[in-house]
């Protein structure tokens, strides 16, 4: 896969974990439908929206990240580690597209 391909795909999977984001926070701020007035119910719904708040978070780290690869492949140091400078493994790059160090640098 060239690097432009990789672009296209992390400007697609951006696209859709930022979507995915805006679900969560919509939720999570009730735009789409208030608090229920029962406590029982309030409790469960408090305890969905840690849930929620948490996969907020992680999806926007993962969405940084993204951002981040975009950032290196337009400036071309995509693949190379940003702590060391050597290479990002094709192997892990794969699996990570998003990956900023190498395998060592990351363990």
């Amino acid at each position: 896969m060239n690097v432009d391909e990789i672009r296209a795909k992390l400007v697609a999977e951006r696209n859709e974990l930022a979507e995915r984001v805006r679900k969560i926070e919509a939720r999570i701020q009730r735009s789409e439908k208030p608090l229920e007035q029962d406590f029982a119910e309030q409790a469960v719904e408090q305890e969905n929206d840690e849930v929620l708040d948490a996969l907020d978070q992680v999806g926007r780290k993962e969405l940084e990240s993204i951002e981040a690869a975009i950032k290196r492949i337009d400036e071309g140091t995509y693949g190379s580690c940003v702590q060391c400078g050597g290479e990002v493994s094709a192997e892990r790059l794969k699996v990570i597209p998003y990956a900023d160090k190498c395998r060592k640098c990351a363990s």
